[in-house]
């Protein structure tokens, strides 16, 4: 019956979901449309063309719009062989893949992150901040040649690897990168020359902002992200959890756009979901000039710090089951050695009630026809404490005749027979 339950209702859930998704979806392709400036695979589109100039030996810096570091271009190459719009299905199916398995332990939130504006946004214009940031979740340190193609999320996942650092893979993770480095300057020996000609100003990534450095004027931006980018990076290193350490680095990101947010999205659920919908209302659906996706990072940092304590799981039954056991034999033998008093087959002294309590008895009387134990004629038996041979670490044996005996064997039973 509870199987079925929950079934039934996971069904529901996932229909509800796809029935919201939809609307998201619907909604997102009318507030598009109206926007003359946001096309769809526009991102995507300048990757592609840059690694298809790679591949043909030229710059890529003579592609309209293509301002990252060469490295996103030699990542690019491979789907550069692919025609277009068969090479953004690649992409498409790859992220959702990484997301599905960094949030493997969190499949239903899984299904959050997709709905959230700054996941489907990365999709619809083709970015590439969630594929790395789920490549750095999953690899590690052995992703940092990865980062090498958006410094902004190498600011983001980097500090923390280096505070938990796993040596090993931390060694091989930087080699890495040196080696996409020379494979970049052997490429084009003077790339760094063309991207810093072609990369935009901080003022210029300013009217993009979406993290806190909104609130901050834009004439003293600089200042601040050089004054606030070392302690942040300082603390992200130190926090112990990523999604602490990430979340924060967000915040104080020094260039964001309404898709950064995206980066978060192993820890997107139905608040975040919601808040992030809502930010992109809040700016009239015009996202050239960024929205308030801030919200996003507080609402993660927020559910992990002031979530209410976990209540201890409780113990299995199987524990519970042994100690009722236990209890049960403890009574069991205490009936037992009880009815063995009545029936004068244990003698109550101190050396007999610890073999009472383990239930040892003693062997039966060899003598037939004669009444066995220290009752038969009402005298005191010898293994009693006052004619208790003191010298010996056993107690005395009991005649059958009532005579005592320091020794046990035949030689009482000859005694009693005389």
């Amino acid at each position: 019956m509870d199987d079925t339950t929950d079934l039934q209702t996971d069904r529901l859930e996932w229909l509800w979901r796809a029935l919201l998704g939809a609307g998201v979806l619907a909604l997102v392709l009318t507030t598009f449309k109206s926007d003359r400036h946001v096309h769809p695979l526009y991102d995507f589109e300048i990757f592609w063309r840059a690694g298809r100039r790679l591949l043909a030996g030229k710059s890529p810096y003579r592609v309209d719009g293509f301002v990252s570091p060469l490295p996103l271009a030699v990542l690019f190459a491979p789907l550069a062989l692919l025609p277009r719009l068969s090479a953004w299905f690649v992409y498409v199916l790859a992220t959702v893949g990484l997301l599905l398995k960094a949030a493997q332990r969190r499949a239903r939130w899984a299904g959050w992150a997709l709905l959230s504006f700054p996941v489907l946004f990365t999709f619809f214009v083709g970015q590439v901040d969630l594929p790395l940031a789920l490549s750095a979740a999953l690899l590690g340190p052995l992703s940092f040649p990865l980062l090498l193609a958006k410094p902004q999320v190498a600011f983001v996942a980097v500090p923390w690897f280096l505070g938990h650092p796993d040596r090993r893979r931390l060694a091989l993770g930087i080699a890495a990168a040196l080696g996409m480095l020379l494979l970049c300057f052997w490429l084009r020996p003077g790339w760094i020359g063309e991207w810093r000609a072609a990369e935009p100003t901080i003022a210029d990534y300013s009217e993009h902002d979406s993290n806190l450095y909104r609130f901050v004027p834009a004439g003293a931006r600089t200042a601040f992200v050089w004054i606030l980018s070392p302690v942040v990076l300082v603390l992200g290193a130190w926090l112990r959890e990523r999604r602490d350490s990430w979340a924060l680095l967000h915040l104080f990101d020094p260039v964001t756009n309404i898709y950064s947010a995206a980066v978060l999205a192993e820890w997107i659920g139905p608040l975040e979901a919601v808040l992030s919908w809502a930010a992109f209302l809040a700016v009239g659906s015009y996202v050239h000039h960024g929205a308030p996706m801030f919200v996003v990072a507080l609402a993660i940092l927020a559910r992990r710090w002031y979530a209410r304590p976990t209540v201890p799981v409780p113990e299995p039954e199987a524990p519970q089951e042994v100690r009722d056991h236990r209890v049960t034999r403890i009574r069991q033998s205490a009936r037992r050695s009880i009815r063995a008093l009545k029936l004068g087959e244990i003698s109550v002294s101190p050396w007999t009630i610890g073999q009472s309590l383990s239930l040892r008895r003693r062997p039966a009387s060899k003598q037939t026809g004669a009444p066995s134990g220290p009752r038969a004629n009402g005298m005191q038996p010898a293994g009693s404490i006052g004619s208790r041979n003191r010298a010996s670490s056993r107690p005395a044996s009991v005649a059958p005749g009532g005579l005592g005996s320091s020794r046990s064997g035949p030689r009482s039973t000859a005694v009693s027979q005389v």
